[in-house]
């Protein structure tokens, strides 16, 4: 379905949507109510058709491109979890006659392919919308049984294949002896309460969304409501909440009742939510939110009709400024083995009155010689530096060489300062990456300075260099929305498939601190570029400092001691350079470190582990001493 998004007078005209008849009958009837205006959606018959007006605030979350888990078969609501001893995710969820749930498997949980195994079922009973969750070592999986009246019930797991028998949670009247109609559980925890949400029957008309809340899941208080729109079409099913620091965001599905679209409303209360505040529309049916090992936000789609079969995972972007939030949605987390790092002393580079360095390169070795650029100043942060570089036969003891990047021209883009520099080697030849700001620099506030990312070349690593004329290769988005609206920075290149992988960091907005930036990836044919930034971005969901390599046929990624706090002081590894998972977790992290990679050009696909670079020594509590550079050595854990 393509969408085509044209403003006229004040309205947006959609075309090219298939609209299913019923959801049309669904919606006209809103409209005969007068509750819904101000947009019209065209079919491809041309029928036109208003649909809900919109909040300004539409883009506080927004959906990238969605990943075909499970194809060929109808999958309604559905629950998605991992099992970090096995380190495999689940899927549970409706299928077709409703007598059970099907169940995937997979190693990763946006990989394109899900393996189906055995169903889940129940007795012959028909159930619907299963929710999963993992307490004391224990899973419980709600779901609904349909009878007379309906029962919300839940079975217990220690491995997810294996359930106890079902046991009776709710089954609730209304105040007038019909039945509620209870379905859809959802459950989350919230200041050490769970809350459990459910599509429900306030009397023998009307849905609303009801809630009830136990602290050891056995015992439930009785059933509350948290959303009433006085509404006698079910339109209510399939809620989710979410929370993101004081906000608690609800995913509302059968909007128009039966196969509609959905709808996001925000609150401050996990307990009550009106129909004014919504904050997105989406043609989505009974999404499940989840977060990957890396701390990344997805949301689940299955097929709502049978015509619309299988189950997808799609990446969902926040643009509530809550990323280092308390949240609902845990990121899973394995047992992981520890890389130890070892520090001492790298002479000549180190230490040095009223001298700062900081931000070195990735390491290169021609001949007997290693080589390391790097920032130089006299104040502690690198926005009024120049680029200086440093050689030595053992890593240990260095000798400075000199400056081989000054600052650039008045008026240029990068006057004020050059910095945060990096190597590729290719093609006969030595880039240097870095990053420049222009002048006036403004550190922090509404007129924050932007940077950029440039080239030098030169036939030799000693230079000369000279910077190339269509700088600078790469720039923020410009966007605030975006990981990378305001900045981009510290890049760092591998030779992937013959191609140039240019990872970098960026910094959303200005609300954002340094300590909120995110990974990126750009990817270019050639060295200069250009670099086309990847639609995954970011690909890591924090790190202040970016230090990547070779390591297998993959690529690995250090996110040091800034970020989330399930996803700093980890290393990461990625196949295609993108998806990446945790596999150590990291003991006296390094800031800001470059390292030693003999593979990293030589796009071999049998990447070794780094044992070696250069960091920043951070004196930025003491006001008396500069950053100063200082070696660290690996001990990677013995596999077994």
């Amino acid at each position: 379905m393509k969408i085509i998004k044209q403003n006229i007078s004040n309205c947006r005209i959609i075309f090219g949507c298939i609209l299913r008849p019923h959801f049309l009958i669904g919606l006209l009837l809103l409209l005969q109510s007068g509750l819904l205006c101000s947009q019209v959606t065209k079919n491809d018959a041309g029928f036109v058709i208003k649909i809900p007006n919109l909040p300004k605030n539409l883009d506080l979350l927004e959906v990238g491109t969605g990943i075909p888990a499970f194809t060929g078969i109808y999958i309604n609501d559905h629950s998605v979890i991992y099992n970090p001893i096995q380190k495999i995710w689940h899927m549970f969820g409706i299928v077709k006659g409703k007598k059970s749930f099907i169940h995937l498997t997979a190693d990763s949980l946006s990989q394109p392919k899900w393996i189906e195994i055995k169903h889940f079922t129940d007795s012959g009973e028909e159930i619907w919308a299963p929710h999963i969750i993992a307490e004391k070592g224990k899973y419980f999986m709600f779901y609904t049984r349909i009878g007379v009246p309906r029962q919300l019930v839940c079975v217990e797991s220690t491995d997810l294949w294996n359930w106890s028998e079902p046991r009776l949670i709710m089954a609730s009247r209304t105040p007038a002896g019909t039945d509620a109609k209870n379905k859809d559980p959802m459950i989350m925890k919230d200041n050490g309460q769970w809350i459990m949400y459910f599509s429900m029957m306030k009397n023998a008309e009307k849905w609303v969304v009801g809630y009830s809340t136990s602290s050891d899941l056995q015992k439930w208080s009785k059933p509350q409501i948290c959303f009433d729109e006085d509404s006698s079409m079910p339109s209510v099913e399939s809620p989710f909440v979410v929370k993101r620091g004081n906000y608690y965001y609800i995913f509302i599905s059968a909007r128009p009742w039966p196969y509609g679209y959905m709808e996001v409303f925000r609150s401050t209360s996990p307990y009550a939510w009106k129909i004014t505040d919504k904050v997105k529309w989406m043609d989505w049916h009974a999404p499940e939110i989840v977060r990957d090992l890396d701390g990344k936000w997805y949301i689940t789609l299955c097929g709502y009709e049978p015509e619309r079969n299988g189950f997808s995972v799609w990446p969902l972007f926040w643009n509530d400024y809550m990323d280092d939030a308390e949240t609902s949605v845990p990121v899973p987390q394995n047992d992981l083995p520890e890389l130890k790092l070892i520090n001492s002393p790298a002479e000549g580079i180190g230490s040095e009155e009223g001298v700062m360095r900081r931000d070195p390169s990735d390491i290169i070795k021609l001949g007997d010689s290693y080589y390391v650029w790097y920032s130089k100043g006299q104040y502690q942060h690198g926005y009024d530096a120049t680029i200086w570089y440093a050689t030595s036969t053992d890593g240990k003891k260095w000798t400075e060489r000199g400056e081989p990047l000054s600052r650039g021209a008045v008026g240029s883009w990068e006057e004020q300062s050059v910095f945060t520099p990096n190597i590729l080697v290719a093609e006969g030849k030595y880039w240097l990456f870095y990053t420049a700001v222009p002048k006036p620099f403004v550190a922090s506030g509404p007129n924050l300075t932007r940077t950029a990312i440039g080239i030098a070349v030169s036939d030799s690593p000693n230079g000369p260099w000279k910077r190339y004329e269509r700088n600078p290769v790469l720039r923020p988005s410009g966007d605030e929305k975006y990981f990378d609206g305001v900045r981009v920075d510290d890049a760092c290149l591998v030779l992937k498939e013959g191609k140039y992988y240019l990872f970098y960091k960026g910094r959303k907005g200005l609300k954002t601190t340094a300590n909120e930036t995110k990974m990126g990836l750009a990817i270019s044919e050639n060295p200069q570029g250009p670099y086309i930034k990847v639609k995954e971005n970011p690909i890591i969901n924090g790190g202040h400092e970016v230090m990547v390599w070779p390591q297998g046929s993959g690529i690995a990624a250090m996110v040091t001691n800034h970020g989330p706090e399930e996803i700093k002081n980890k290393v990461f590894y990625a196949e295609d350079g993108i998806h990446f998972r945790p596999t150590h977790k990291i003991l006296n992290t390094p800031g800001g470190a470059g390292s030693y990679r003999s593979d990293a050009f030589t796009d071999s696909g049998n990447g070794k582990p780094i044992e070696w670079g250069i960091h920043i020594v951070d004196t930025w509590q003491k006001k008396s001493a500069l950053p100063y550079l200082e070696r660290f050595d690996c001990i990677w854990p013995k596999t077994k």
